[in-house]
């Protein structure tokens, strides 16, 4: 398959993927296209973190490893107004 160059952009490369014919946003901790194998050219080896966060204020109130903690974290926290993303750290 032939894929064009991929532009990297905050977060995520793009490149036009002819397998699917259509634009692909890929995140920035995928060495490639599951597709065309296209390589992201600036990869960096990346783990995924969960952040969870205040809704009213938009602060980060902690970053968790595992999912299921983060979950958890959040439980425990029914009262507070909180929400859950995930965010990438370089390795």
């Amino acid at each position: 398959m032939l894929a064009d160059t991929a532009i990297v952009g905050k977060n995520c490369f793009f490149h036009y993927c002819h397998y699917v014919k259509g634009l692909m946003a890929l995140r920035i901790h995928r060495s490639n296209c599951p597709f065309c194998m296209q390589k992201n050219p600036d990869y960096i080896p990346n783990h995924l973190i969960h952040v969870v966060s205040n809704l009213e204020t938009g602060q980060v109130v902690m970053t968790f490893s595992d999912w299921e903690k983060a979950i958890r974290y959040m439980q425990s926290h029914h009262r507070e107004n909180l929400s859950l993303s995930d965010s990438g750290y370089v390795e």
